[in-house]
């Protein structure tokens, strides 16, 4: 199983046109035979606490509705793991990301650990594990990668596969190369010590006064990897877990069950 994430420019989070730019991506991706995109957190409107107006980026809760909002992502091979703002009947917002598959909603995560500060967010309070084309795979939004304790309960209940929608773009003297090897160390550090593949898509570049150096990396059991250059222009990068999967078999399987012994 091919997967990618794509590191967008944090600028097109934002833009209008967010959308047809994702909609891009899964075609490079349906002609590179990847099965699974990751994308990053808020890359459908950016995220509310950088809008004056949240309800204009909002997409509603109900999975039907969302689907027809995706439906330029929708593809026979390709399903989509995409960051967006969540808003439910009552209001509150979300920091959610929806896995979109075969034309419909397969379920949506909310972001355990919003920001440490004020956020508009609410916090969720569910760690599904969702099957994608026949990979179980757990989603942690950017900060609830920092949450070892959820990492470890996506992976007892099953997942194989770490994705992490992440949006690193952060005033200029918060960023930078250090931020991106400590975030990189951390993906690395559950990929070998849970034996999963993990991938993450960032941001990179500058927009409303932030800045990302772009953190976006595929990691596989063994501690290789695969690293997005950093470039201003956004980079989709791509890795293959089947052949991994049939590199380490042994090896990872021993691991997993002493694991979750």
């Amino acid at each position: 199983m091919k997967v990618a994430a794509y590191q967008m420019p944090v600028r097109y989070c934002y833009g209008a046109d967010a959308l047809e730019r994702l909609r891009d991506r899964v075609q490079e991706c349906e002609d590179a035979g990847v099965h699974l995109l990751c994308c990053p957190e808020g890359a459908l409107g950016g995220l509310a606490d950088y809008v004056d107006a949240p309800e204009d980026i909002a997409l509603a809760s109900d999975p039907k509705a969302l689907a027809i909002r995706l439906r330029p992502l929708a593809s026979r091979t390709v399903a989509v793991v995409v960051g967006f703002t969540e808003r439910d009947e009552g209001g509150r917002y979300y920091n959610a990301a929806a896995v979109y598959a075969g034309g419909a909603v397969v379920g949506i995560y909310r972001k355990r650990h919003p920001a440490i500060r004020q956020s508009r967010y609410s916090a969720g309070a569910e760690a599904p594990v969702f099957t994608v084309n026949g990979m179980r795979i757990g989603i942690l939004i950017c900060r609830d990668s920092t949450d070892s304790r959820l990492a470890e309960t996506l992976v007892q209940r099953g997942a194989h596969l770490l994705c992490i929608p992440t949006n690193n773009a952060m005033p200029p003297n918060r960023t930078g190369p250090q931020l991106v090897e400590e975030v990189r160390a951390l993906d690395a550090h559950y990929a070998v010590h849970l034996v999963v593949s993990v991938i993450r898509a960032d941001v990179v570049g500058e927009a409303r006064g932030l800045a990302s150096a772009g953190a976006s990396m595929i990691t596989w059991p063994n501690g290789a990897s695969v690293r997005a250059r950093g470039i201003g222009a956004g980079e989709l990068i791509a890795g293959d877990l089947t052949a991994d999967s049939k590199r380490d078999n042994g090896t990872n399987e021993m691991k997993r069950k002493s694991r979750n012994s």
